[in-house]
């Protein structure tokens, strides 16, 4: 379903964080949020024809989010138990942080963000793990429109905005930390890795490249 591709910085997330560090222009960032949720909500029509008979006979023709034939959540993330409102965006929040920060750790450190990936995963079981907001929304709209109706706005004490909301603040946290923490000394950090790999090797220095 639409909603398994957010475990990659990618989409709105990745924008976002190159925009708040000024390599990417704001009006662009919009174009791109058009066509990511475009996208995504194009790719939830495309998934619902290609299944519909098999939705159809699974659910009894009774679109719904919640009961024993509950199908939203082929879509869109959903609150899986009693999570609250608060939990919920401090997951979110917290899980996608982790993430940007990981990633940078492992591209712009060239090091091995050991374990982080299993607690990412983990800040993700309650909700679908959802982590980014057009592969959530998107396919969430098209639902609405498709015959769930507005139960997927409802559902949960009105959660839909969480995975919206949630991966937005901590994209800006985990840009705001990267350059607070990380911009300013991996410079270094990568040149002397560099010099380590060719003392070792025995090859010629080529020098670190850093963007």
């Amino acid at each position: 379903a639409p909603k398994t591709t957010h475990v990659y910085l990618s989409g709105i997330l990745k924008h976002l964080f190159t925009a708040c560090l000024g390599k990417l222009e704001w009006k662009h960032f919009l174009v791109y949020i058009i066509a990511q949720f475009l996208g995504a909500f194009l790719g939830a029509a495309v998934v619902f024809g290609i299944y519909y008979d098999a939705i159809m006979v699974f659910t009894n023709r009774n679109l719904s989010v919640s009961g024993s034939k509950g199908s939203g959540h082929i879509f869109a993330s959903y609150p899986a138990g009693p999570v609250s409102i608060q939990e919920g965006l401090y997951l979110q929040v917290v899980a996608v942080a982790m993430l940007v920060l990981a990633v940078l750790a492992i591209t712009k450190l060239r090091n091995h963000a050991a374990g982080v990936e299993l607690a990412i995963i983990a800040f993700g079981l309650k909700y679908d793990y959802p982590l980014n907001p057009a592969t959530d929304l998107g396919p969430r709209l098209f639902t609405a429109v498709a015959g769930w109706g507005m139960e997927v706005f409802t559902y949960g004490n009105y959660w839909w905005w969480i995975p919206v909301v949630g991966p937005l603040i901590g994209s800006l946290i985990s840009a705001f930390l990267y350059n607070l923490v990380i911009k300013h000394y991996h410079i270094k950090v990568v040149a002397k890795m560099e010099m380590l790999r060719f003392r070792f090797s025995k090859q010629p220095f080529l020098g670190a490249v850093v963007t």
